[in-house]
């Protein structure tokens, strides 16, 4: 496999072709180019039927045999565009999917059958070009954040999401940038996107309130396209952009304090997407230039192996990366590919 590095061919159980990601957004004029949008790529578990979310729908893939995972379907959602970001939750026996177009809801009784309930709502905070997510919290709220707001939205009939309110103004999102929303606690909301990180009091759920000014992370890019990932591991937040990571200490969780440097990840590009997911103490990160490990076991980032390429990943295209009973999945413009993820930390590359 060309283009891979040893280590990932030595713990690469397999590598598919999905049939629903875009490698890249960009459009090339004359001698220059520029990002259409931040790209799609999302991955959600269901026992043993993987929902992969990218810009050309949702695909159903059975992973009983890792070694040789099944397609069972490829579904239009209506709530994806071809540029813009996605984002996906399972809640019981519901898949909600959200877009450039809205946020679609899926019936996952049969985990291996989707069936689309309703229409897609239009929630007015999602762009096609911009980057979406959703923090769901057990009062039954969904926290919607895209590059026209955040949106409140009612689940208490799970199949028939509502909207609450007004779209918020987050002060941190673009209409094409990255976008992240965390729930902290119960009681707080994190919303980062190209402009910095915004803190949302949850005191009363259904009317988020904004506290304190936007903080400059110094590592999230704004304009069209770049990633915004958060990761919460104890009182620390790791925050990840196109500029690098960052560190905060949440030990007053709504006034986050920033620690340390910013690091070169080495695997984010600039303007791409980029994705993380903390694992015990090992922090997983995606990008345009590869897939790196972080040991956090002390709080700042500590690297743990080199950058290495996946060939999965593209340099403008969305990403993510799950990492389940040590089996790490990781999905880019090219495909989705599944490791040992310890047999990846045991190797030595070339």
């Amino acid at each position: 496999m060309g283009g891979v590095s040893s280590s990932v061919k030595e713990a690469m159980i397999a590598s598919v072709e999905t049939g629903v990601f875009v490698a890249s957004h960009y459009t090339h004029i004359q001698h220059s180019h520029f990002s259409r949008g931040v790209g799609a790529a999302t991955l959600v578990f269901n026992g043993n039927i993987l929902y992969i979310v990218g810009n050309k729908g949702l695909a159903v893939f059975d992973i009983t045999d890792l070694s040789k995972p099944t397609s069972l379907d490829k579904i239009d959602t209506d709530a994806l565009s071809l540029d813009g970001g996605s984002a996906a939750c399972l809640n019981g026996s519901v898949l909600y999917v959200a877009g450039g177009k809205g946020l679609a809801t899926f019936d996952v009784s049969d985990p291996a059958k989707p069936q689309k309930v309703g229409d897609t709502l239009d929630t007015e905070a999602l762009g096609a070009q911009g980057g979406v997510d959703m923090a769901i919290n057990d009062a039954n709220l969904m926290y919607l954040a895209g590059g026209k707001g955040l949106a409140t939205i009612d689940l208490t009939d799970p199949l028939h999401p509502v909207r609450i309110g007004d779209v918020l103004d987050t002060g941190v999102l673009g209409k094409a940038d990255g976008v992240h929303a965390e729930l902290i606690d119960k009681d707080t909301l994190y919303v980062c996107g190209g402009k910095g990180l915004a803190v949302f009091d949850l005191a009363d759920p259904q009317h988020p309130s904004k506290v304190g000014d936007i903080i400059d992370t110094e590592v999230l890019r704004h304009g069209i396209g770049g990633a915004a990932v958060m990761i919460p591991h104890g009182t620390m937040l790791y925050v990840i952009g196109g500029k690098g990571m960052c560190v905060f200490d949440m030990t007053n969780k709504q006034a986050p304090a920033r620690v340390g440097d910013c690091i070169d990840t080495q695997c984010m590009t600039y303007d791409g997407d980029g994705a993380a997911f903390l694992e015990g103490t090992n922090l997983v990160i995606v990008g345009g230039k590869g897939m790196r490990v972080f040991d956090v076991a002390e709080g700042l980032p500590a690297p743990k192996m080199k950058t290495v390429s996946t060939g999965v990943l593209s340099s403008d295209g969305g990403c993510d990366v799950r990492i389940r009973d040590g089996i790490a999945f990781v999905a880019g413009g090219h495909g989705l590919m599944i490791l040992e993820f310890q047999k990846l930390l045991d190797s030595k590359d070339d």
